[in-house]
């Protein structure tokens, strides 16, 4: 029997396998950083309540097969009750996943470490570059956090959104995670969306493209493994995207501390979502629009290594 009341994404989309969900828990963060795709959301007092994560948390893993669980924000770190959500996916024999900023919230950290799986920390290049986009002590912070799940011995990641200014730093990013240890490097590419559109951040352009994929040649044989998302690639003439729903599974579904479901990365922080949580009717219901991501096609997000 179905967690939720209704659930459109099976009726509408013939969907009946998501691999991974993610669950954007709250829009607050202790940062607000120039390429955040949330932009003024950030300031925004909406999350999903105990309830809301758990239902679907139970919807996914029984109605989708779902593998795994990724909790983000905001800050997910700043969600008092992570630790339940996590210990209920767990329960459901889940793979349990955070991104956090990593910036000291050892305490927090430290309450969900028996829950998790995996911690992936967001640095957006070497010390003086990160720090510069975020703020001074936010490079040290987030090693510590790596060093703490790594002493936790869980696995780790790097999560990296590229723009010009910092993607030529990725080679320090890598012999840094060949030092802590750390298992990948996913990499990013900026898109002009919230404080990203607002500071009119410069992307990386062919040239960039062409340098980072011989570096991604280069080093292809070495621990961590660098995940690049093929829209970097894309500026080549490279093509790798799908369509979202392929044969009634799909990769990732992301929800929003508001309810937007998206099926889509790319359309995060957008209001292109063609589906939302209803936490009073407990399901989630089709809301088509003109500009959805359903009738603009926009593709899954592909990551090539």
């Amino acid at each position: 029997m179905s967690v939720l009341a209704s659930n459109d994404l099976s009726i509408r989309l013939g969907i009946h396998r998501v691999k991974k969900l993610y669950l954007q828990l709250l829009y607050r963060c202790n940062f607000a950083c120039l390429h955040c795709f949330h932009g003024e959301a950030l300031f925004r007092k909406d999350c999903l309540s105990v309830d809301s994560a758990i239902n679907l948390i139970a919807e996914f893993a029984e109605q989708y097969r779902t593998e795994t669980l990724c909790v983000l924000g905001g800050e997910p770190l700043l969600y008092r009750d992570l630790p339940i959500i996590l210990e209920f996916a767990k329960n459901l024999k889940l793979k349990t996943e955070i991104c956090t900023n990593g910036y000291r919230r050892s305490t927090d950290l430290e309450r969900a470490l028996h829950y998790l799986d995996m911690v992936r920390v967001s640095l957006d290049g070497n010390e003086s570059v990160h720090d510069r986009i975020r703020r001074p002590g936010s490079f040290a912070a987030a090693l510590h956090t790596l060093k703490l799940a790594r002493t936790a011995d869980l696995k780790c990641g790097i999560t990296m959104t590229l723009m010009k200014q910092n993607v030529r730093t990725i080679t320090d990013l890598h012999a840094l995670g060949e030092d802590l240890g750390i298992d990948e490097i996913v990499v990013h590419r900026l898109r002009s969306v919230g404080n990203a559109a607002t500071y009119e951040l410069v992307g990386i352009g062919a040239s960039d493209a062409i340098w980072l994929k011989d570096i991604l040649l280069n080093l292809k044989s070495l621990k961590p493994l660098i995940k690049v998302d093929s829209d970097i690639l894309a500026l080549l003439g490279e093509k790798y995207e799908t369509g979202v729903v392929d044969d009634g599974a799909i990769d990732r579904i992301e929800i929003a501390p508001n309810g937007d479901v998206y099926l889509s990365c790319k359309a995060v922080g957008t209001h292109m979502n063609s589906f939302k949580y209803d936490a009073k009717r407990n399901g989630i219901y089709y809301m088509p629009h003109a500009q959805d991501e359903l009738k603009g096609n926009v593709p899954q997000v592909k990551y090539v290594s």
